[in-house]
């Protein structure tokens, strides 16, 4: 590890990124964050692990601190871990790559929201799709916690915990890092754990059911949104359900039989959805109509296999291979 600038002891917030061939997406998002109207003194950390397309160059020349880190080396806990470690300031932002501030006060709104409330372990941003967002990942996004439009505080005690739904589970610990904002001093308490997916979510669960709190500030606003391909998106939703029956105990398709009723709803709701969507032409519906097919039955596979996974993979090294195979990339 390389660390090319020294820490800014005057700093009472960090942006952290962790960043790989940011591409020029990245640079717009830079640029955002350093247009940050703040009344106190903030530092940009990046933590690369092997750009070489000048992301690491170009950050530095606006103005971030640099640390490298071999690629083999990145974790998406360990390494947010790592930037906060580098940074001395009371709150911490995390922030990815492609996600950008929608104004200039995306970063005061998220550190007011952790001023408030002396309790708050995290604070997360409201995100807003893309405009070239496709008709499905919007959808997804707009209903996801982080796409709400009131605040929230999420709280919660452990005998309360006991009695509540996965899905109620869920809502209490939502927590994106896309954007966000950890208090350093819980964060000492709740370091991040190493895990490859979900390690906002468990650092939300961890310190909720300690007794702090998680916070939903909506004023806080970035773009941020994916066109991936259905198979990509079939892998997503195999890892990020897997992470949500280990977290939550949920098991939103726990069955082939569920699996081919979900199919069923979800051509009906994407349907909906696709026809609701004013910013499709004629034969851009008839596309996507099109596609609620594939799209539902990957939604309900990755569903399926996801919450199968933890038991499936304990079984036999043929399954274990499948577990690998699909979450390579993801």
């Amino acid at each position: 590890m390389t660390s090319l600038a020294q820490t800014n002891p005057a700093a009472k917030v960090s942006v952290v990124i962790p960043t790989l061939n940011g591409g020029p997406l990245f640079r717009e998002v830079l640029e955002a964050v350093f247009a940050q109207e703040c009344p106190f003194p903030y530092e940009v950390i990046c933590i690369d692990s092997g750009s070489t397309d000048g992301t690491a160059e170009h950050s530095r020349d606006m103005g971030a601190r640099v640390i490298n880190i071999p690629r083999s080396t990145f974790n998406h806990g360990l390494t947010r871990n790592l930037g906060i470690e580098e940074s001395q300031a009371d709150f911490v932002a995390l922030l990815v790559q492609d996600a950008t501030p929608v104004d200039s006060k995306w970063l005061f709104y998220l550190t007011q929201a952790l001023l408030d409330d002396e309790n708050a372990a995290g604070a997360y941003s409201r995100q807003v799709p893309r405009d070239d967002c496709n008709p499905f990942i919007r959808g997804r996004l707009l209903a996801w916690a982080a796409g709400m439009k009131d605040k929230v505080t999420q709280k919660v005690g452990a005998e309360e915990w006991e009695t509540l739904e996965p899905l109620e589970r869920l809502g209490r610990i939502a927590f994106d890092d896309v954007a966000s904002m950890v208090r350093r001093s819980i964060w000492k308490e709740f370091p991040y754990l190493k895990r490859d997916f979900g390690e906002d979510l468990c650092f939300a669960k961890r310190t909720i059911l300690a007794g702090h709190h998680i916070v939903f500030e909506p004023r806080s606003q970035v773009i941020h949104s994916h066109n991936n391909s259905i198979w990509y998106e079939m892998r997503r939703l195999y890892s990020d359900h897997d992470n949500l029956h280990d977290m939550v105990g949920l098991r939103q398709v726990p069955s082939f039989k569920e699996a081919l009723r979900a199919i069923k709803l979800g051509i009906k709701h994407w349907a909906r959805e696709v026809k609701m969507d004013d910013r499709l032409g004629f034969f851009a519906r008839k596309w996507w109509l099109l596609k609620t097919i594939p799209f539902s039955v990957a939604e309900a596979w990755g569903k399926y296999l996801g919450g199968k996974s933890s038991r499936w993979t304990k079984s036999s090294a043929f399954f274990r291979q499948v577990d690998r195979f699909l979450r390579k990339g993801v």
